[in-house]
C-alpha cells in the first residue's frame, strides 16, 4: 500500500488545520497497537 502524500502545491497552499484535519484522514491509524512484542524485542536488542 503506497504511502499518500500531499502535493506541492498543497503543501503551499492549505493552511495547518486543513493539513493536520488530511494527516488524521489519510495517514493516521488510531486503532493499530504503538507497542508490539516485535517493538518491544527490538527496543532490547537495541538498548542493550
Amino acid at each position: 500500500m503506497a504511502i499518500q502524500e500531499l502535493t506541492p502545491e498543497q503543501i503551499r497552499t492549505l493552511t495547518l488545520e486543513e493539513k493536520d484535519r488530511w494527516w488524521l484522514e489519510h495517514v493516521f491509524k488510531g486503532d493499530m497497537p504503538q507497542l508490539t512484542l516485535r517493538a518491544a524485542l527490538t527496543g532490547m536488542l537495541l538498548g542493550g
